[in-house]
């Protein structure tokens, strides 16, 4: 569902982002993990081990599913603004589409923040807030109205869920406004 949500783009930009960063060997927290894509890329990059973070253990179960036999796999539950890490413990955060799901971005961002060991890399992949108010109406209209049509033929039971994301959508801060809070605590 998010390959055909994203335009196929949702992959794509794990990718690169991991490949940027990877270098081998590292711990990684998948903060808001999901069902494990960024894990799962990870691993196949070149990360040694990594833990999920996420407040739903179906999201766990079916990282579980998804990658078996994975003894360097940590599943955890909790939040972005309460993470129950030690300080600067893990060479990679990564947060794939799931920060904008946080209370409190400020408040995630500088949890997460905390637990990324000196000379870390924080890898934020989210869907975009456009300045332009015409083109954000655009994607609202997108996020509110075809995703849950698109929703209801590939997803069937699962449909509900997606009209969340219009929900999502409007708490976003606007693109410029993400990436100066951002350039407050990481070289950009």
């Amino acid at each position: 569902m998010n390959k055909i949500i994203s335009l196929n783009r949702d992959v794509k930009y794990r990718v690169e982002g991991l490949k940027m960063i990877v270098r081998g060997g590292e711990l990684m927290l998948d903060a808001g993990s999901g069902p494990g894509i960024l894990t799962l890329i990870a691993f196949k990059i070149g990360i040694s081990e990594s833990v999920l973070l996420d407040p739903l253990i179906e999201m766990h179960i079916e990282a579980r599913r998804r990658i078996k036999n994975c003894r360097n796999m940590h599943n955890v539950i909790g939040v972005f603004e309460y993470p129950p890490f030690r300080r600067d413990i893990f060479n990679i955060i990564g947060c794939s589409f799931s920060l904008r799901d946080a209370r409190n971005i400020v408040k995630a961002t500088k949890m997460l923040t905390e637990k990324l060991k000196p000379n870390g890399y924080i890898l934020i992949i989210e869907m975009g807030k456009p300045e332009n108010h015409i083109l954000s109406f655009i994607l609202y209209i997108y996020w509110r109205y075809i995703v849950p049509i698109i929703a209801i033929i590939i997803a069937r039971r699962k449909w509900r869920k997606y009209i969340a994301l219009s929900e999502t959508y409007l708490k976003l801060p606007k693109n410029n406004q993400l990436k100066k809070l951002l350039k407050t605590l990481y070289k950009v």
